[in-house]
C-alpha cells in the first residue's frame, strides 16, 4: 500500500475499501474537463473570427482559458484554508472528508495548467492565426533568430525533456518520501497528529512537490516555446507564488512562528542553489541520507 493511504483513508471513510478508486477516477475527469475547457478556447479564434469579432480579442482567448482555469484552480484550492475552521467546529473529525472533493478539484485545474503546456494551441484556430496581425505570439521563439534555428530546436527539445522528466521523479520521489497523507494536505485539518519532517531535501527547497509541477511546466514550455507558452508559463508560476506567499506560508508561520520565517530566508521556494544541484540529484536518485 503507498505510504500513508491507510492514515488518509482513516480521515476519509466514505472512500474506504474499492471506492479508493473513485479518488484518482474524480481527479482524472477534473484534468480532462480543464484541458477540454482550455482547448475550447484555443478554438474561439477560427469560430468567431468568421463572424467580425475583434482579432485582437480573439488572439487573447489561449490567455483568457488559460487565467480561467488557474483561478478556478486555485480559489478552490484556497477553501481548504480558508474554510478550516468553520469546517472543523462544524464536521469535527470529519472536517478534512467535507473538502476533500473540492480541494482535489483545485490541485487537478492546478495539474492541468502544467499539462496544457505540452498542447499546440494553435493548431486548433490554424486559418486565424496564419493572417492575424499577431501571429508573432504563436511562432516558434527560433524562428526569430537569424542563424542556427535547426540548432536552438533542438536544444529546447533536449530541455523540455529534461524539465520535464525531473519534475515528475521529483513529484513521485516526494510521494513515496512523505506519504500520500503528507502529499493531501491531510495534517492541515489535524495539525496535532502530524510529524515534523526533517528530510533533508527541505534544507534545498521548500516546496519540492511545487517545484515538481514547476519543472514539469516549464518542460511545456520549451516543448511549444512561443511567446505566448511563456506567458502560460508565467500564469503558472504566479499563481504558485501567490499560493505560498498569502496562503501557505501564512498558515505555516502561524503554527511555527519566527522559526518557519528564519527557514524561509535560508531555502528557496522552487529554485534550487547552484550548491546544492548534488543533493537534489541524489534525492531524486533514492539515494538521498535522511
Amino acid at each position: 500500500m503507498l505510504k500513508g493511504l491507510d492514515i488518509f483513508l482513516q480521515k476519509v471513510p466514505a472512500l474506504s475499501g474499492k471506492r479508493i478508486i473513485l479518488l484518482p477516477l474524480y481527479v482524472f475527469s477534473i484534468i480532462f474537463l480543464c484541458l477540454s475547457l482550455m482547448m475550447g478556447f484555443d478554438t474561439l479564434p477560427v469560430v468567431f473570427g468568421l463572424k467580425g469579432a475583434s482579432p485582437l480579442l480573439l488572439a487573447l482567448s489561449p490567455l483568457a482559458g488559460e487565467l480561467i482555469v488557474c483561478v478556478l484552480g486555485f480559489a478552490l484550492v484556497w477553501q481548504m484554508w480558508f474554510w478550516k475552521e468553520k469546517l472543523k467546529a462544524k464536521y469535527g473529525a470529519l472536517a478534512y472528508q467535507s473538502i476533500l472533493l473540492v480541494g482535489f478539484a483545485g490541485i487537478s485545474c492546478v495539474l492541468s495548467l502544467a499539462l496544457n503546456m505540452f498542447v499546440h494551441y494553435w493548431w486548433f484556430s490554424r486559418p486565424f492565426w496564419m493572417f492575424s496581425p499577431l501571429k508573432s505570439l504563436v511562432l516558434p521563439l527560433e524562428w526569430f533568430l537569424p542563424f542556427a534555428r535547426v540548432e536552438t530546436a533542438v536544444f529546447r527539445l533536449l530541455l523540455a525533456f529534461f524539465f520535464t522528466v525531473t519534475g515528475f521523479t521529483l513529484i513521485i520521489r516526494s510521494l513515496f518520501t512523505f506519504g500520500f497523507d503528507y502529499m493531501s494536505v491531510l495534517y492541515l485539518y489535524y495539525p496535532q497528529e502530524s510529524k515534523v519532517q526533517n528530510h533533508a531535501i527541505y534544507s534545498i527547497l521548500r516546496h519540492p512537490t511545487y517545484t515538481g509541477a514547476l519543472l514539469i511546466g516549464l518542460g511545456g514550455m520549451f516543448y511549444i516555446f512561443t511567446l505566448y507558452s511563456v506567458i502560460f508559463y508565467l500564469v503558472l508560476l504566479a499563481g504558485f507564488c501567490i499560493h505560498i506567499h498569502f496562503v501557505e506560508e501564512r498558515e505555516l508561520i502561524v503554527r511555527f512562528g519566527q522559526s518557519y520565517m528564519e527557514y524561509m530566508k535560508q531555502v528557496p521556494a522552487f529554485i534550487v542553489k547552484p550548491a546544492k544541484l548534488r543533493d537534489f540529484l541524489a534525492f531524486l536518485l533514492g539515494i538521498m541520507k535522511h
